[in-house]
């Protein structure tokens, strides 16, 4: 079973030698467990990514712009605030979220991390 699917790199250019960095991930490593989250760093050629992997038992639903059927509302039609408010769901959500990247901080290639 594949637990989470997401796109991690974006096509890139380096200018100074002009060449186009390819969308792959070199190397992949996980850090060592500081609370419920996953941490973990990726690496291509060029960028080092820091990235939050997380678990959540709740989904926000109540948006004004939305509708309860997640159709986009008209903002004129607005007439009452309504608060977002967490709801619980029966699956486990998957997160993963960019928390910082290393990018342009060296001229050459990267071949792999460590810790």
């Amino acid at each position: 079973k594949q637990w989470y699917q997401r796109r991690v790199r974006e096509p890139q250019f380096d200018y100074l030698k002009s060449i186009e960095i390819e969308e792959k991930i070199n190397e992949i490593q996980w850090l060592k467990r500081q609370n419920n989250n996953l941490f973990l760093l990726s690496t291509n050629d060029k960028v080092i990514k820091l990235w939050k992997v997380s678990e959540r038992r709740y989904k926000l639903d109540g948006f004004n712009l939305h509708d309860e059927y997640g159709v986009q509302r008209d903002a004129h039609s607005i007439n009452t605030l309504r608060i977002p408010h967490l709801v619980p769901v029966n699956e486990i959500l998957v997160e993963a979220t960019t928390k910082k990247v290393y990018d342009k901080a060296h001229v050459y290639h990267i071949n792999s991390i460590s810790l």
